[in-house]
């Protein structure tokens, strides 16, 4: 996640282990929400117009656990 002042962007990203590059690849497209996170700090209770930004890695996280894959998160 980038938190930024003009908007949080959300990255699901998955590293393949035998690759030689050691890169990420990412899984669909980014996401992005406008204001940014930043935006919230005088009024948390706004900070719930987030989860949308986590709904995409939840969803692909419960599809590995439930196929026995390991599913870091950092």
């Amino acid at each position: 996640m980038d938190a930024g002042s003009s908007g949080t962007r959300m990255k699901t990203l998955y590293w393949d282990a035998s690759s030689p590059l050691d890169a990420p690849i990412e899984i669909g497209e980014g996401l992005r929400v406008k204001p940014g996170i930043s935006s919230y700090q005088d009024d948390l209770s706004k900070v719930s117009e987030m989860l949308p930004l986590l709904e995409r890695p939840v969803s692909i996280s419960k599809k590995l656990i439930l196929t026995g894959e390991k599913c870091p998160y950092f």
